[in-house]
């Protein structure tokens, strides 16, 4: 496994739950509520060259998702759990981008 990059990732207020099976996110039922499998999809990829369009996805339904609980009291641990996505997803691409160097 010449070349292979072992990755590991601790996120304490996201809840994952996705079918490990699934390499790719159905996108004919992809609407912007399915932030967290997009994200999980992001963390598992470990192609570098499917990697950056992975975290613009993510990023993307994680925004939109942000957006429509603006404005609502409630949902705070969501809103916890979308903030502490985009920052993994930032430092994912900053280690990806480091490592490609």
């Amino acid at each position: 496994m010449a070349g292979a990059v072992a990755r590991i990732y601790l996120f304490p207020r996201i809840i994952i739950v996705s079918d490990l099976t699934r390499n790719e996110p159905d996108s004919s039922k992809t609407n912007f509520r399915d932030w967290k499998e997009l994200f999980h999809v992001a963390l598992v990829e470990l192609d570098e060259t499917k990697l950056p369009e992975r975290i613009a996805t993510a990023r993307n339904a994680i925004v939109q998702r942000t957006e429509e609980l603006s404005g609502q009291l409630d949902n705070r641990q969501e809103k916890n759990e979308l903030c502490d996505a985009l920052n993994s997803l930032r430092t994912l691409q900053t280690i990806t981008r480091k490592h490609s160097q």
